[in-house]
């Protein structure tokens, strides 16, 4: 069972996937393959953990109405849930609490406990520090809370519903150009970065057709309507140098689809290869899949 906590870092899990290869005998590996990033499998998702950000670089999961509407029965309660730091990474690269501690910034989940409530275990689980990022109450607790809840309502109309989540940093305009300026807790060495940006990827199944749509959201204060969220995955790609569903889009075919398919609901422009894209009927924009008021602001933004 995946529920007991299973960590690897990537580099060994590429060690031990390419045995057959000549990589591992590589004679600069002599000593290892340096380790920068850390993997934890759970049941129902998997984060993957940047021990220089001492954030998730993703955690992707896996959604199902049945599981659900079955945890929904009789769930156990957030209550008793503690935050914890990661013991599985070395305490050196791992998130602490006492970086959160007066900083003014939730711990804000990136597969989030009402996603997996099948025992108390596994509400526990989403509470470990490397399923967390610094996060604005407001972006927390509003917009980004809004979304975890669209996942939910989408997991309700499709087969299956595949998330992506993550933290960006991106840069700000100056004067003379473009620069990086994300806050930090904690004290160097041993600091978590602030994200500038959270985005969510839904790749949501339906009778052979998929439906795709990606979300990139401030780190603070912002408009309740989703809609103006929407990017391009492609953009997003690009600024996050992640590929989140790499076994979804295999030609240039699929990826021009989608392309065309966002560039009837992404206000930010569409892909570079919306304009010469042909739609297909087994790829669409998630919100081909919605009710038309699903992404619409649903209350003001406090003052």
């Amino acid at each position: 069972m995946w529920r007991a906590r299973h960590v690897a870092s990537c580099a060994a899990a590429a060690w031990i996937g390419s045995r057959a290869s000549a990589t591992p005998g590589h004679p600069a590996l002599k000593h290892g393959t340096p380790i920068s990033h850390r993997t934890r499998y759970d049941e129902n998702y998997v984060v993957h953990f940047d021990q220089r950000a001492r954030d998730p670089l993703w955690v992707v999961e896996r959604l199902t109405k049945q599981r659900l509407d079955a945890e929904a029965e009789h769930p156990p309660g957030r209550r008793d849930a503690r935050y914890l730091e990661a013991a599985d990474v070395p305490a050196r690269l791992r998130s602490r609490l006492a970086h959160y501690k007066h900083s003014g910034f939730d711990r804000g989940h990136l597969a989030p406990a009402a996603d997996h409530r099948g025992s108390r275990d596994a509400v526990q689980s989403t509470f470990y520090l490397d399923n967390m990022a610094p996060q604005d109450s407001l972006l927390n607790r509003g917009p980004w809370l809004k979304l975890e809840e669209l996942c939910r309502s989408v997991a309700q109309v499709a087969d299956e519903v595949y998330v992506v989540s993550g933290p960006l940093f991106l840069p700000e305009r100056e004067k003379d150009g473009l620069r990086m300026r994300h806050r930090v807790l904690g004290s160097p060495p041993s600091v978590t970065w602030v994200p500038s940006h959270f985005f969510k990827v839904v790749l949501a199944e339906r009778g052979g057709v998929s439906y795709i749509g990606c979300f990139v959201l401030p780190n603070g204060k912002c408009d309740d309507d989703l809609s103006r969220w929407l990017v391009p995955l492609e953009n997003l790609e690009a600024a996050a140098g992640l590929i989140p569903f790499p076994d979804a889009l295999t030609d240039e075919a699929a990826r021009d689809a989608l392309a065309a398919a966002e560039a009837h609901w992404c206000p930010r422009g569409a892909g570079v290869n919306a304009g010469v894209a042909r739609e297909r009927a087994d790829i669409r924009h998630l919100c081909d899949l919605l009710p038309a008021n699903a992404l619409a602001a649903r209350k003001a933004l406090p003052p």
